[in-house]
């Protein structure tokens, strides 16, 4: 059981356990924000916390903004974007995106997108 080396999976194994990490993340995430979010921004933070780790999540400044407020800062997002101490310029991207997300509800907002990068890629 699990995961380990040489582990072979069907697309429908790797499917059902992606949608069950889903499932409880987002019964981890409900029980932790004290305030009404909507879809979007609930999806956004279930890939978050995906990415980070539900540990790092549950101390995180963002969940402490989204709790103080019912909103949060969502440039928390973007202090996420190293790997092994060094800036990732993909992971900088898609945490921008997430704040995107969050904040608009809207991913394809390209314009929006493209007006920010030069802020956080210096």
């Amino acid at each position: 059981k699990g995961i380990k080396k040489g582990t072979t999976w069907t697309q429908k194994q790797a499917d059902d356990d992606l949608s069950r990490r889903i499932d409880v993340l987002y019964d981890e995430i409900y029980a932790l924000i004290e305030y009404d979010i909507d879809d979007c921004q609930m999806c956004e933070l279930i890939s978050f916390a995906y990415n980070l780790g539900i540990t790092e999540f549950k101390e995180s400044t963002l969940l402490k903004t989204i709790n103080a407020d019912g909103y949060g800062d969502a440039d928390q997002f973007l202090r996420f974007f190293y790997s092994n101490g060094k800036p990732v310029k993909g992971l900088k991207i898609r945490r921008l995106c997430e704040r995107i997300l969050y904040l608009n509800g809207n991913i394809f907002n390209y314009e929006r997108c493209v007006e920010l990068l030069p802020k956080y890629f210096k």
